[in-house]
């Protein structure tokens, strides 16, 4: 009982040195407990209860990790970066699991605070570490982090470096894939590839007929079609729109 334990130690007035480390962890798990019930103010102070006594340092290094976590969770995105930056200058840190994931989220926070060059840097970070992934859950992940690197570039007009990214989502077709087939339709269409564009689109609309981008999609297609000056193809998905939706 974390609870129980950590108000033992406190009681002491002055903490001696072989307690310092029981103090250290104690403090530590109780904050992952404050945590998993998304007391995310509670787990904060207790894992910088935990870090005034840096004794192990994993725990020392991992009590910055979840502090980000918790931070995140709150939207208090310049925070987490901060304590996720501290989490990944630690010793030991670069060979645990959390430290690309620290990555991926740093890259999230970024894209939250709208500052597209550090977020995808991060992501990208995040997707070469991860490119040997083998489980679903990593998997979806790498995924979403190469769709959130390719919006990241979208946003910067940079729409050819948006593509390669939209189409390595693409790839791993393990999620929101409808979304990226119309990012890299768009972007295509920016760059004036109408057939890419085209093509783009049309295997959304095959593929994903219920999507919820399949009325812009159809929309999308009318409007390459009059771009290429294929009019008759144009009215034809135009009319679609009008009558499906």
């Amino acid at each position: 009982n974390y609870k129980e334990a950590l108000r033992s130690i406190e009681n002491i007035k002055v903490l001696k040195e072989e307690m310092k480390p029981a103090y250290q962890k104690i403090a530590y798990y109780r904050a992952v407990d404050f945590f998993n019930n998304s007391e995310m103010d509670s787990a904060l102070s207790y894992f910088d209860k935990s870090l005034n006594y840096p004794v192990e340092k994993d725990i020392n290094s991992l009590a910055y990790y979840w502090k980000g976590e918790s931070w995140y969770r709150k939207k208090e995105y310049r925070k987490a970066i901060a304590d996720y930056a501290v989490f990944r200058t630690k010793p030991g840190a670069f060979s645990m699991q959390e430290y690309n994931n620290s990555n991926y989220n740093s890259g999230y926070s970024f894209f939250q605070l709208k500052e597209y060059e550090d977020a995808d840097l991060s992501l990208r970070k995040f997707v070469n570490a991860k490119n040997n992934a083998q489980d679903k859950l990593t998997l979806k992940r790498v995924a979403d982090a190469y769709i959130r690197t390719g919006d990241c570039y979208f946003i910067q007009r940079a729409y050819s470096s948006a593509i390669e990214y939209y189409a390595e989502a693409i790839r791993f077709h393990l999620l929101d894939v409808d979304y990226a087939l119309y990012q890299q339709a768009l972007s295509n269409g920016l760059l004036k590839q109408a057939d890419e564009k085209i093509a783009d689109l049309s295997q959304l609309v095959s593929a994903y007929p219920k999507s919820v981008y399949s009325a812009s999609a159809r929309f999308e297609l009318g409007k390459a079609y009059f771009q290429k000056d294929e009019k008759e193809e144009a009215l034809k998905w135009f009319q679609k729109v009008v009558d499906e939706y």
